[in-house]
């Protein structure tokens, strides 16, 4: 299994946070190692997606554990 973490300091409130966190389909304008990311349906446990690194090949996740706050 593959986890990332990082851990950044923001004047952003949570709730801004969380929102560009669930927009899946606009990961790679934060991210500039993602060349692309969808998923399947609502930000939820057991929604399925997809994510292509710039590097690397497309990979097939699960949300497994959602936690907002």
């Amino acid at each position: 299994m593959w986890n990332k973490e990082v851990t950044i300091k923001s004047n952003a409130s949570r709730e801004q946070i969380w929102n560009v966190w669930i927009d899946v389909n606009n990961w790679r304008k934060w991210d500039k190692e993602i060349k692309s990311s969808y998923i399947n349906g609502a930000f939820k446990v057991g929604t399925y997606g997809v994510l292509k690194p710039l590097k690397g090949p497309q990979s097939k996740f699960k949300i497994v554990s959602v936690t907002k706050d």
